[in-house]
C-alpha cells in the first residue's frame, strides 16, 4: 500500500511540474515584446497605418506573433496576402501584397487611389501618371473606406473597366463614363468604347489597332464591334 501512495504522489509531483511549466511558457509568451517590426509590400497604403492595422503596438507580443504564424490572416478589402513571422530575438517581419490600385476618381481634398474592391487606399494631391482617372463619377470617400459613388452601377462598371484596360495593357490616361457609354483617352486618341458587351472583343480589336495610331489625332470607334473583322463596325476618325 505505501508503494502504491508513493508512486501516487510522484504521479502528482510530476503533472504539477508539467502544469507549471507549462503556465510558465504561456507566461512568457505573453511577456515576450516584439518591438522590431518591419513591413515590406505595401505601396499606397501607408505603412504605419498597416502596422497598426495588422499588428497594433498591444498586441506586438510574442504569442500574437505565433498565433499569426499558426493561422495566417485572411486576406482583407486592402490586402491580398498577409504574413507575419519572427524573424529574430524581438523581431517581427510582416510581408503583405497589395489589391491592385488600377485607377483614381476625383474627391473634394484631391484624388482618391482605389484598389480593385471600390477601397480608397490613399487620397493625393495630384493624379499620378500610372493609374487612369475615372471621369463622370461623383464619390466620396475616405482612406481605408469603401468609396460611396452616387451611381454605384456606373461606379463598378467603369471599376470593373478600368481593371480590364490595366491588366491588357493599353495605356489609358482617363476614361469618361457615362452608363453604357465609356470613352478612352490616350494622348491624342480618345476611344469609343460604348458599353461592357463584347468587351474583350473590343480590346483585344484596340491592341490590334492601337500601334499604327500612334502620332495621330482622332477616335477610334469600337463601341459596335461585335468581335468580328469582316463587320467593319470599328474605325478610325481623324482630327484636324
Amino acid at each position: 500500500m505505501k508503494k502504491e501512495s508513493g508512486g501516487g504522489t510522484a504521479s502528482g509531483k510530476t503533472a504539477f511540474f508539467i502544469i507549471f511549466a507549462a503556465g510558465l511558457i504561456v507566461l512568457a509568451l505573453y511577456l515576450i515584446k516584439m518591438d522590431h517590426v518591419t513591413l515590406t509590400g505595401t505601396r499606397y497604403v501607408d505603412q504605419e497605418d498597416a502596422l497598426n492595422m495588422l499588428l497594433p503596438e498591444e498586441d506586438r507580443r510574442l504569442s500574437a506573433v505565433l498565433y499569426h504564424m499558426l493561422l495566417d490572416p485572411d486576406q482583407n478589402l486592402l490586402f491580398d496576402s498577409i504574413k507575419i513571422r519572427p524573424s529574430g530575438i524581438g523581431k517581427v517581419k510582416i510581408t503583405v501584397e497589395e489589391n491592385p490600385s488600377d485607377c483614381l476618381v476625383h474627391l473634394s481634398d484631391g484624388y482618391a487611389v482605389l484598389n480593385r474592391n471600390g477601397v480608397v487606399v490613399d487620397i493625393l494631391p495630384e493624379a499620378p501618371e500610372e493609374l487612369t482617372v475615372l471621369l463622370g463619377v461623383e464619390a466620396k470617400g475616405e482612406r481605408y473606406q469603401k468609396i460611396s459613388a452616387g451611381d454605384e452601377e456606373l461606379f463598378y462598371d467603369a471599376l470593373t473597366l478600368a481593371q480590364m484596360v490595366r491588366s491588357s495593357g493599353i495605356p489609358c490616361e482617363t476614361i469618361v463614363c457615362q452608363k453604357d457609354d465609356f470613352t478612352f483617352v490616350t494622348g491624342n486618341i480618345s476611344i469609343r468604347f460604348g458599353s461592357q458587351v463584347n468587351a474583350e472583343e473590343k480590346l483585344a480589336a484596340i491592341l490590334d489597332l492601337y500601334p499604327s495610331l500612334l502620332g495621330l489625332k482622332g477616335t477610334l470607334h469600337v463601341e459596335d464591334h461585335n468581335g468580328e473583322e469582316e463587320d467593319g463596325k470599328y474605325y478610325f476618325e481623324v482630327s484636324h
